[in-house]
């Protein structure tokens, strides 16, 4: 995209410098014309002016987005670094050492945490990432733990199915989401590191 938008920009430059040319030069060479030629110029002046204005404003709207960038980038990889390590205590020690009940009252235990998760990834992290793991987040929530428990302490299906089936698949659908997080938030600070070092790069170059 950033391709594209540089090669029309570029074409728009040499359009406008080309129909400049071409009015300022015909109006010497071709006299009776000369109000039409004079006429293609001030086009050319118009579309160069434009562009000049345009190329402005987006470097304008670049540089405060790089702003904010610089300025949010330490509380994002701050988010993301206590996240994974809520996650991954829970996922590498907890999961390894109980489960059933057991591990489940864990959960229970660590709610509070897990909402600090979803809350790090939904507010402060936040963007194209915090949209993509919307559905895997929901199990970090607080409401959704209690809301749970409290399915399994009087929802009929519970007493069909048993409550033990219903809790490891609610367990196992939990991990799943937990190892798709990591993964996520891993390669969302990779990213968050490289655009810093790009940013600060070229403020250096410059």
């Amino acid at each position: 995209m950033i391709k594209r938008n540089l090669s029309l920009s570029t074409l728009i430059f040499i359009l406008s410098l080309l129909l400049i040319s071409i009015g300022l030069l015909f109006s010497f060479i071709w006299f009776p014309k000369k109000e039409i030629y004079l006429s293609l110029t001030s086009l050319g002046g118009s579309i160069a002016g434009g562009w000049i204005t345009l190329i402005g404003v987006k470097l304008t709207i670049q540089k405060s987005d790089e702003e904010k960038f610089i300025q949010t980038f330490m509380d994002k990889i701050i988010a993301i670094n206590n996240s994974i390590d809520i996650l991954q205590e829970f996922r590498d020690e907890d999961c390894f050492e109980f489960e059933g009940e057991d591990l489940w009252s864990i959960v229970l235990m660590k709610s509070e945490k897990f909402e600090l998760v979803y809350k790090n990834i939904n507010t402060t992290i936040e963007g194209e990432i915090a949209y993509r793991l919307l559905k895997h987040t929901l199990h970090l929530e607080h409401s959704s733990t209690n809301d749970f428990e409290k399915y399994l302490n009087t929802h009929p299906r519970v007493q069909i199915f048993g409550r033990e089936t219903i809790l490891n698949s609610k367990i196992l659908s939990l991990i799943q989401s937990i190892d798709i997080i990591i993964d996520e938030l891993q390669a969302e600070e990779e990213r968050l590191v490289k655009e810093y070092s790009r940013i600060k790069k070229k403020r250096i170059i410059v």
